[in-house]
C-alpha cells in the first residue's frame, strides 16, 4: 500500500471525535498525512509531509489483522484528505469484505462539496462520514454558496450517518464557525447531526461555554469531546437538557441513554445513536502499527 499513512491507533471513539456513534467504544484510526490545506495548526497528523513523517509500510492484510485482533466499533480513515484516491477505495473494498462493523471517513467540506460523483462510488463501502469544518478554510469561495453545502449535507445525511467536527484556531474563527453552523441549523436539527468542537488556540472556558450554549439554544447537539470541562465535553439531551453522555478529556464517564437510543430522563429518541460493543471508561490512545 503506497499511501501516506503515518500510524494506526486504537482510541476512544470520543477522540475521533464522535458523539452519538458508539460513544464509550473504540475506534481504529488509520492516520493519513499530506493534507492539501497546509494549515498552521492541526489536531491530526495530517499537516505532516513525507519528509517529516516516518511512514508505515502497512498492507491491507495488516489492517484486517488488527481489526480481528482489537474488534473496534469503528474503523476510521482519518487525517489527510486522501479519500479521492483509488488506493483508498481499494482499502475500503477489502475492509468492507472482511468487517461487518462501522467504517467511517473524515473529509473536509471544502474538498468534498464538489465531489459527489466520486462519493457515489465510495459510499457503498462506508457507514459514517465525519465532515470537517475548519475556520481557516471558511474564507474560500466555496463558503459563499451555502446552498451547495446544504444540498450536499442533506444528500449525505439521507444515505449515511453524519457527524460534524468544527475546528477553531482562533477566537475570530470561533465566530465564523458559529455563524456557519447557525446557518445550517434547520438541517442539523432535522437529521440530529451532532457538531463536535475542537479548540486549538487558548480560548477562555467561559467563551467556549457561551459558544456551545448559543448553538445548544437552537436544539443542535453540540459538544467539545476533548475538553477537560465536563460541562463542555458532555452531550446534553435537546429536550430535557440533562447530560445523556458524560465525558471528559476524550473518554466516557457515564452513559444515560438506552440501547435503543432513548434518553433515560425523558425518553427522547436519538435515531443515530449506536451502543458500543463494550464500554471503555479509561483514556485510550495506543499506536498499534
Amino acid at each position: 500500500m503506497s499511501m501516506p499513512l503515518s500510524s494506526i491507533t486504537l482510541v476512544n471513539v470520543e477522540r475521533v471525535p464522535l458523539s452519538l456513534c458508539c460513544s464509550g467504544g473504540t475506534a481504529l484510526n488509520l492516520n493519513f498525512i499530506e493534507c492539501p490545506f497546509q494549515c498552521d495548526v492541526c489536531p491530526w497528523e495530517a499537516n505532516l509531509s513525507r519528509r517529516s513523517a516516518e511512514l508505515i509500510n502497512a498492507r491491507v492484510s495488516d489492517i484486517i489483522e488488527l481489526i480481528h485482533k482489537y474488534h473496534p466499533d469503528v474503523v476510521m480513515l482519518h487525517g489527510g484528505e486522501h479519500y479521492a484516491s483509488k488506493e483508498v477505495i481499494q482499502i475500503l473494498k477489502e475492509v468492507r469484505n472482511n468487517y461487518s462493523g462501522i467504517i467511517g471517513i473524515k473529509a473536509n467540506i471544502s474538498r468534498i462539496i464538489y465531489m459527489e460523483r466520486h462519493f457515489k462510488e465510495l459510499l457503498q463501502y462506508i457507514d459514517l462520514i465525519l465532515i470537517e469544518f475548519v475556520d481557516t478554510t471558511l474564507r474560500q469561495d466555496i463558503y459563499k454558496d451555502m446552498q451547495s453545502i446544504l444540498d450536499f449535507l442533506q444528500a449525505m445525511a439521507t444515505r449515511k450517518y453524519v457527524e460534524i467536527v468544527a475546528i477553531a484556531t482562533s477566537i475570530n474563527g470561533v465566530e465564523s464557525l458559529t455563524n456557519t453552523i447557525t446557518t445550517l441549523k434547520d438541517l442539523l436539527t432535522s437529521f440530529l447531526i451532532p457538531v463536535n468542537w475542537i479548540f486549538l488556540k487558548p480560548i477562555s472556558l467561559s467563551h467556549k461555554l457561551n459558544t456551545l450554549n448559543k448553538i445548544r439554544n437552537f436544539n443542535i447537539i453540540t459538544q467539545a469531546p476533548f475538553e477537560s470541562s465536563i460541562e463542555i465535553a458532555s452531550t446534553l439531551c435537546i429536550s430535557c437538557k440533562n447530560p445523556i453522555i458524560v465525558r471528559q478529556g476524550g473518554h466516557l464517564i457515564k452513559l444515560s441513554i438506552n440501547y435503543d437510543g432513548t434518553c433515560k430522563y425523558c425518553g427522547r429518541k436519538y435515531k443515530g445513536f449506536k451502543y458500543p460493543k463494550k464500554l471503555i471508561r479509561i483514556p485510550l490512545e495506543i499506536q498499534v502499527l
